[in-house]
């Protein structure tokens, strides 16, 4: 591990965050977890998708889980974003939202040659007169 990264997880972690791109550096216990990460992510490098659902009571380690798949996911060299949805700041429903944290917490690897500028200018809702005529209505019965 370099100083920036050692630096990184102690200042997170003194702030009570989870530093989400290095979770594996302080995860123990968890093979079954990451194998079943590592499958998932196969599948996906084989063009399949598949899901994971990760549940469980409060302080049980579930944004754990999500930061040690991200870390799994940068390691092969997946672009990757960690969005929270809530009622509130991100509901689903508002899908110009969604999309804007989506592109607003992406990771990467550094060491990946790809046209990031490209990303970062794509925006669905950007140009449109009235972004709410993108959201998906309800169909009528």
């Amino acid at each position: 591990m370099d100083r920036y990264t050692a630096d990184k997880i102690i200042n997170c972690l003194e702030c009570g965050i989870v530093p989400m791109d290095c979770v594996k550096y302080f995860s123990a216990g968890r093979e079954k977890e990451i194998g079943l990460i590592q499958k998932l992510l196969s599948e996906t490098e084989s063009g399949n998708s598949g899901l994971l659902f990760v549940h469980g009571h409060y302080g049980i380690g579930k944004t754990h889980i999500l930061g040690l798949t991200l870390d799994c996911a940068l390691e092969r060299g997946f672009i990757a974003s960690h969005v929270t949805l809530t009622s509130r700041e991100c509901p689903l429903s508002h899908l110009n939202d969604v999309y804007r944290n989506i592109l607003k917490n992406l990771f990467f690897r550094n060491d990946i040659n790809f046209p990031r500028e490209s990303i970062f200018r794509l925006s669905l809702f950007r140009n449109s007169p009235n972004p709410e005529r993108n959201t998906i209505e309800p169909m009528a019965t």
